[in-house]
C-alpha cells in the first residue's frame, strides 16, 4: 500500500472512530462525566473502570483474533465495527487511565 493510500485509510478510520464516540456519548455518558458508564459498570462488577473497559474490548479483540487464526479475510463491515470499537476502547482506556493519574 502506498503512503498516500495508507494515510487516507488512517484518516477515514479515525474520522469514523470520532463519529462513533460522539454518537455513543449520548447513550453511554451522562452530562457530567463522559466515562460514567465505565465507572458504574466497574462498580457493579467489582472491577476498576479500566478493567471493565478492557473486558468490553476483549470481545472485539477475540473476534478479530479468531478471524486471523482461521486465516479468514475480514469484510469491510467487520473491520468497520470490530477494529473501530477496539480503537475506541483503547482511547477510552487511555482517558480512564489519565483521569486516574490526575486524581
Amino acid at each position: 500500500m502506498e503512503r498516500e493510500e495508507f494515510n487516507k485509510l488512517v484518516n477515514r478510520r479515525l474520522a469514523e472512530c470520532k463519529r462513533v464516540l460522539a454518537l455513543k456519548a449520548f447513550d453511554y455518558a451522562d452530562d457530567e462525566d463522559r466515562l460514567h458508564n465505565f465507572k458504574a459498570g466497574a462498580a457493579l462488577n467489582r472491577q476498576t473502570p479500566i478493567q471493565f473497559a478492557w473486558e468490553l474490548a476483549t470481545k472485539h479483540i477475540i473476534a478479530i483474533a479468531d478471524k486471523i487464526a482461521n486465516r479468514e479475510l475480514m469484510t469491510p463491515e467487520f473491520i468497520k465495527e470490530k477494529m473501530g470499537d477496539v480503537i475506541n476502547y483503547m482511547l477510552l482506556i487511555e482517558a480512564l487511565n489519565e483521569e486516574e493519574i490526575n486524581k
